[in-house]
């Protein structure tokens, strides 16, 4: 390697030329263009990734409530079909298939949102 002597100030010299002198190691790397890389990052506001959280949140209740009402609703209408209440076959399967598209889609039913008053215009009075 070519470095200076510190003892007389001389440089010496190296197998590949002077100390002063650019190193050739007869690479075929492309000095006169350099290669430039641009680095993009997109950035997610905190309000976006609270809304994003939330509406998962939404998304897993719905789908939990939505596997209560199946279970209600397939029990309670074994429980009719027992004494042949017809009536409450059909409202307890209109219940399991809420409960079934609630699980399936992360979104409440309109029937849950009727019942429980989340909307206007409810068939049914509101449970206490």
């Amino acid at each position: 390697m070519a470095q200076n002597n510190t003892i007389n100030e001389s440089t010496s010299l190296s197998s590949t030329g002077s100390a002063k002198a650019p190193l050739n190691t007869n690479s075929s790397y492309n000095t006169t263009n350099p290669t430039t890389t641009s680095n993009t990052t997109t950035t997610t506001s905190s309000s976006n990734k609270v809304a994003q959280a939330g509406e998962f949140t939404k998304n897993m209740l719905a789908a939990a409530h939505g596997a209560g009402e199946k279970l209600r609703g397939e029990f309670n209408e074994g429980v009719d079909r027992t004494f042949n209440e017809s009536e409450g076959i059909a409202k307890n399967e209109r219940i399991a298939n809420a409960g079934n598209s609630e699980m399936a889609t992360g979104q409440f039913a309109q029937s849950t949102k009727n019942r429980e008053g989340a909307v206007p215009g409810d068939q049914d009075p509101r449970r206490v």
